[in-house]
């Protein structure tokens, strides 16, 4: 009798102890409060506009202006070379010969064959004026006479071709020394005495006097800001002359190697203290403009394909995609969807998104 009012009891305790948490969660989803969306903090700047230049600078070696890379036209044995590197030389001056015995041996045999082709002709023009004596004596034919003077004829064109290959190996045998176009210092040179000089293979190079010159290779970007005849400075850094003015006296318009950079060529007056092999700065002011310019940090990735910026638009923030023209100091020109004295964020912007709610930290 006592276990069946007890049964009852448990049972509706166990159902109160479920129907409580039950009733208590519904009462808490009906007066939940609704959430604030995040707001991001951030710091912004403003976009600038103003006329904006730069100074491009370029690293080079020096060089002389007049240069030669002296070299046989055939190739042979290196029998001599009279000059060292740094040594000075004047134009006409023999700086390496090969071994031109071969040459000389040529040179004599086509001397010979010219002196007896010479006598010989002397010996005929004898003999052309006895028979022509004959012939007016009638005591030769004509026909003798005219034989007599196609002999001659034909040495006479003997003659011109054995001249013609004297002088040829005389020409060649000049060719086996290297002389010295111009006054200069020798600033290479590649072989020894008894090395095998092939044809065309720099022996010898020699760097002239007189004006210097610089190559440099220009980005494409900043090719059309150039002019032949403009005046540039150039750095000594490690000379005492300091800086020294220059001029560009060439700009190659075809890009060459994998960079497709542009050969510029900057010349400059000799002076003391300034000689071929110095390194070299060159400082190349570009064209100016109008610019828009913004905080170097508020550009998102500005050394990838795509850099942009956020800009604040009320109380969010809108990414534009920009184009980074260059780098003014602590500020960037840029070309894109801005005007001046929009606001763009500075700090913060790394964890942003297009159209994210922003309050500005001043």
């Amino acid at each position: 009798m006592k276990r069946r009012k007890i049964l009852p009891s448990l049972l509706g305790f166990t159902l109160l102890a479920i129907a409580l948490p039950l009733a208590l969660s519904s009462r808490a989803k009906e007066t939940a409060v609704p959430e604030r969306p995040h707001v991001q903090r951030v710091q912004v700047q403003t976009v600038e506009a103003g006329e904006a230049s730069r100074t491009l600078r370029f690293s080079g070696v020096l060089r002389a202006e007049h240069r030669a890379q002296l070299s046989f036209p055939f190739g042979g044995r290196l029998s001599s070379r009279s000059v060292a590197i740094g040594d000075r030389v004047e134009a006409g001056q023999s700086v390496a010969l090969l071994n031109d015995r071969k040459l000389r041996n040529t040179l004599s045999a086509a001397a010979g064959n010219l002196a007896e082709i010479e006598a010989r002709q002397v010996q005929m023009t004898l003999e052309t004026s006895r028979v022509e004596r004959l012939v007016a004596a009638g005591a030769a034919t004509q026909e003798e006479l005219e034989q007599v003077s196609a002999a001659q004829a034909a040495l006479s064109s003997s003659r011109d071709a054995a001249r013609a290959r004297r002088d040829e190996a005389s020409r060649v045998l000049r060719e086996a020394s290297l002389i010295a176009p111009f006054a200069g210092t020798v600033s290479r040179v590649a072989l020894e005495p008894g090395e095998y000089a092939g044809a065309g293979k720099t022996v010898v190079e020699i760097s002239g006097d007189g004006p210097l010159e610089v190559e440099l290779g220009v980005p494409e970007g900043w090719i059309r800001s150039l002019s032949e005849g403009q005046e540039v400075q150039v750095d000594l850094p490690l000379s005492s002359s300091g800086t020294v003015p220059g001029h560009i006296t060439s700009i190659t318009r075809a890009g060459v190697g994998s960079g497709r950079l542009f050969p510029v060529v900057v010349s400059l007056e000799a002076r003391d203290g300034i000689s071929a092999g110095m390194t070299t700065e060159v400082a190349m002011p570009t064209e100016s403009g109008a610019r828009l310019t913004v905080p170097l940090g508020a550009i998102l990735n500005p050394g990838g394909s795509r850099p942009t910026v956020f800009r604040l638009a009320e109380d969010r923030a809108e990414r534009i995609a920009v184009e980074v023209e260059m780098l003014l100091g602590d500020r960037v020109a840029v070309a894109g969807a801005l005007q001046a004295g929009d606001q763009v964020v500075t700090s913060g912007l790394a964890s942003l998104v297009d159209g994210d709610a922003v309050e500005v930290v001043r």
